[in-house]
């Protein structure tokens, strides 16, 4: 594996593993998010995910509800 590929492979599984320590509105939001891209979570690809992920962040973070 490479240096490159090892270090995106951990920083999108940091991400991913922060959901879970997120409140419910986050959760909640971001679920909803997902489910308006109009097709089932596990269909995206881990580029989307992340990219719907960001965008809820984001959002989420310049409403100050973090």
């Amino acid at each position: 594996m490479s240096s490159m590929t090892e270090h995106k492979l951990i920083d999108v599984t940091l991400q991913i593993g922060s959901i879970a320590e997120s409140n419910n509105h986050y959760t909640a939001a971001l679920a909803a998010r997902i489910d308006a891209a109009g097709k089932p979570l596990e269909q995206h690809t881990i580029a989307e995910f992340i990219a719907l992920d960001n965008q809820q962040r984001d959002f989420f973070n310049k409403r100050g509800n973090v």
